[in-house]
């Protein structure tokens, strides 16, 4: 079967609207150009590229690949927001959204991986994978990669849907797959961290844990770090495929993933604890109380934010608090554009906050529950919710 591609010029608009999206399968290829990526890295074992970076996209669940969470400039709307519209598909939408040349890539749990255009909110495309989607795609060079809960980790042509390649993975992904210098990572339920050719994804090597890895990868320099169920933070010398540290946490795994800024590795665990680690040797720095799961926080200029069951702002060299927000029930990590802090709740509301000092900007209400992170990018603000509605919004 072919990948089901929409003209923009005949379907419904997006705005102001609803409608039911069908999937349809993709035939599967080989021979992609290949998509490789620099990981932003400075040398020092950390990753500036979400600092400094400007939100004409957001290519992956927290930016980079270094989880950053944070771009200067650019991003989604800041004084007020406005519904661009809603697509409906069949299931919830279980991942986050990834946005690239004004195209929306969004994974549901009916399999499928949806391309909406943020210009007028036609459908690009819509790819059937064959597996539930719970974990967020990644767009790289004109290709995105996704994996699903049939253990298929597939590489899709971002501007006609057609499959380049598939694999089958020992089990299924638990996170998002990151690619950094020509190589694509991706954590997995068999206590595997993979390491992948984006190419025609033919395995490269493995790193075992002693626990299905949920959280990451993340990658900076010559190291990718990940967090897996058996409590413990890894960090693997990408060269040599070995172990360089671990750390142990407080009741770890989850989709904790480590954050690495500035030589620093932050990553905290579901009983509420942020650490900042240093990144060469794994040593403590300092730990600081972040209240409830601690999701993988966001990082910029000299500030660490962190979701718990309250939203807190850290200072990134000491770990003191400066200060907190209470919003409800929050539901995936923060994504910081332009010096404004968005998170969806599983309340059904989207919030803007001023990073100075946590004060709110703008909510908006949304239709249903929203438990994952947003995706801002060109002045729009993109989630899915729980009920399978994909929404975007815009200044007013």
């Amino acid at each position: 079967m072919t990948s089901h591609r929409t003209d923009r010029r005949t379907v419904l608009a997006l705005v102001g609207g609803s409608v039911t999206i069908s999937a349809a399968g993709c035939t599967s290829q080989t021979g992609p150009d290949d998509p490789l990526a620099e990981s932003g890295s400075d040398g020092d074992g950390s990753d500036t590229g979400g600092n400094g970076g400007s939100a004409t996209e957001w290519p992956t669940v927290q930016y980079d690949a270094a989880n950053t969470g944070a771009v200067d400039a650019g991003g989604g709307p800041r004084d007020s927001a406005t519904l661009l519209g809603t697509h409906t598909v069949r299931d919830r939408i279980g991942a986050e959204p990834a946005i690239a040349d004004g195209v929306a890539y969004v994974g549901s749990w009916d399999g499928t991986l949806y391309a909406l255009s943020l210009a007028d909110g036609s459908l690009e495309w819509s790819v059937d994978t064959g597996g539930g989607i719970s974990t967020p795609p990644a767009v790289v060079d004109g290709t995105v990669f996704v994996g699903n809960g049939a253990g298929s980790l597939q590489a899709i042509d971002a501007a006609s849907g057609e499959r380049s390649w598939t694999v089958d993975l020992p089990a299924p992904a638990r996170a998002g797959p990151a690619i950094a210098d020509g190589t694509l990572y991706v954590g997995c339920g068999d206590d595997r961290l993979y390491a992948r050719s984006p190419t025609d994804g033919s395995e490269l090597w493995s790193f075992r844990t002693a626990g299905p890895v949920a959280g990451g990868p993340t990658v900076a320099d010559d190291t990718v770090y990940v967090q897996s169920h058996d409590d413990y933070v890894y960090a693997i010398d990408i060269a040599d495929r070995s172990e360089r540290w671990k750390f142990r946490v407080e009741n770890g795994g989850g989709p904790n993933a480590p954050t690495v800024v500035d030589g620093t590795v932050y990553v905290g665990d579901n009983n509420g604890r942020l650490y900042a680690l240093e990144a060469r040797s794994g040593d403590e720095r300092w730990t600081a109380t972040a209240t409830g799961t601690v999701r993988t926080p966001a990082v910029v200029d000299d500030t660490v934010y962190t979701r718990g069951s309250l939203i807190r702002a850290f200072d990134a060299a000491t770990g003191e608090r400066r200060w907190q927000a209470d919003v409800g029930r929050i539901g995936g990590s923060p994504t910081v554009a332009d010096g404004v802090l968005y998170v969806g709740t599983w309340d059904a509301v989207v919030y803007a906050l001023d990073i100075a000092d946590g004060s709110t900007r703008w909510t908006r209400d949304a239709e249903y529950e929203i438990s994952r992170s947003v995706a801002v990018a060109d002045g729009a603000l993109v989630y899915g919710d729980d009920y399978g509605n994909i929404a975007a919004l815009t200044e007013k």
